[in-house]
C-alpha cells in the first residue's frame, strides 16, 4: 500500500512536469497560429520553423503519455488483482487531473485549414490523450464495472475517474439507456449484503450527478423508474435538487408501506435498507442551504417538505463495514 502510495505520488510529479512542458509549447505554437490566421498569412513552402525541434519534443512527451494510459488499461481486464486495478485507476486520476481540458477558441475554423497547420497542431498538443477513450463504450463499460466490484476503494477510484467524463456516457446516450442502467442498479440496491447495496447507491448517485443534475434530464424513481430529457425552460438547479430528492423520499417510504401490507416480502427486498443508504449518498452531491438560499420557491419546498423528510430519512442510515462477496455481473438483462 505504501509502495503504491510513493508510485502515484512520483509519477504525478512527473505527469505534471511533462503537461507544463507539452503545455508551454502548444499555447506557443496556436498563439502563433491564430495571429497568422487573423493576418491571412501563410508559411512559405521550405521555410525553416525555429519552433520545430520544440513541437517534436512535445510530441514525443505527448505519444509517451498515450503509451502509459494504454498500458493502464491493459492492466484493468476483468480478474485482475486489486493492487493492479486500482494503482491503474489512481494513475489515470491523476493524469485526468493533470491534464488540462482543450479549449476551442476558434469554433470550427481549425476544420478548414490543413493538418499542417499551427492551429491543428498545437489542437492535437494539447488535447489529452486520454480523450479518445473517454468516448469508447467498452473502456466506459469497463469502469462502470470496477464502479461495483467487491472491493471499496475500487469502486471509490472508478466513481472518481468517471466523474470526470463529460455526460452523456459512451453507450448510455439515451434515456432508454439510463433507464436500463437505473432498473438494474435499483435491482441491486435491494440486495442484504452491504457492499452490493452500496456499490448500487453509488451506481445511482454518479447518474444523478451527470445526468440530473449536470445535464437537466428528469429522473424519477418511484413508483417506476423513468427517465426524459427536458425540452424548453429547465428547472433551476435547487428545483432540480428537490425533485430528485422527493423521489428519492418516496421511493423509501414505498418500501416502509410495503412493510405493513407483507412484512415476509419487505423483508426480502432488504426492507428500505437500500433507498436509506441511496439517499445518504445523494446527500453528498447537494448543499442545501444553497438550494435555501438560491430562491424564495425553493426555500418554501425545502423547509416544508423535502428537508423535514430528508432530515428524518437520513437519521435512520448507519455505516456498515464491507464484505469480501464476489459482486455480481454487471451485465444488464
Amino acid at each position: 500500500m505504501s509502495f503504491r502510495g510513493t508510485v502515484v505520488s512520483l509519477a504525478a510529479k512527473l505527469f505534471a512536469r511533462i503537461w507544463t512542458a507539452v503545455n508551454n509549447v502548444g499555447q506557443k505554437v496556436r498563439r502563433r497560429g491564430e495571429a497568422a490566421l487573423k493576418k491571412g498569412i501563410e508559411t512559405p513552402a521550405g521555410a525553416r520553423d525555429p519552433l520545430k525541434a520544440d513541437i517534436d519534443r512535445a510530441m514525443e512527451n505527448h505519444a509517451f503519455m498515450g503509451a502509459i494510459i494504454d498500458m493502464l488499461i491493459s492492466n484493468m481486464y476483468p480478474g485482475a488483482p486489486f493492487e493492479r486495478r486500482c494503482t491503474a485507476l489512481e494513475l489515470l486520476n491523476v493524469i485526468m487531473t493533470t491534464w488540462e481540458p482543450y479549449e476551442d477558441t476558434l469554433d470550427g475554423t481549425h476544420e478548414t485549414i490543413t493538418d499542417d497547420h499551427d492551429v491543428n497542431v498545437a489542437r492535437r498538443m494539447l488535447t489529452s490523450p486520454y480523450a479518445r477513450y473517454a468516448n469508447h463504450e467498452p473502456f466506459t463499460n469497463l469502469l462502470f464495472g470496477a464502479l461495483v466490484d467487491s472491493w471499496e476503494q475500487l469502486r471509490i477510484k472508478a466513481f472518481e475517474l468517471l466523474s470526470r467524463h463529460d455526460a452523456p456516457f459512451a453507450g448510455m446516450e439515451t434515456p432508454d439507456k439510463v433507464r436500463a442502467r437505473l432498473v438494474w442498479a435499483l435491482e441491486l440496491l435491494r440486495s442484504p449484503r452491504v457492499r452490493e447495496s452500496g456499490a448500487a447507491a453509488l451506481l445511482i448517485r454518479l447518474l444523478i450527478r451527470k445526468y440530473g443534475f449536470d445535464s437537466h434530464w428528469r429522473m424519477r424513481f418511484s413508483p417506476d423508474v423513468s427517465v426524459s430529457q427536458v425540452e424548453g425552460e429547465r428547472l433551476s438547479a435547487a428545483e432540480k435538487q428537490i425533485e430528485v430528492l422527493s423521489s428519492l423520499c418516496d421511493l423509501l417510504e414505498n418500501d416502509i408501506n410495503l412493510a405493513g401490507i407483507d412484512v415476509v416480502e419487505a423483508c426480502r427486498r432488504s426492507l428500505a435498507h437500500g433507498p436509506m443508504f441511496l439517499l445518504r449518498c445523494v446527500l453528498q452531491e447537494i448543499d442545501l442551504d444553497g438550494c435555501v438560499k438560491s430562491s424564495s420557491r425553493a426555500r418554501l419546498q425545502v423547509s416544508a417538505v423535502t428537508r423535514t423528510r430528508i432530515f428524518r430519512f437520513s437519521l435512520c442510515v448507519v455505516s456498515k463495514s464491507d464484505d469480501e462477496n464476489q459482486a455480481p455481473s454487471t451485465e444488464i438483462r
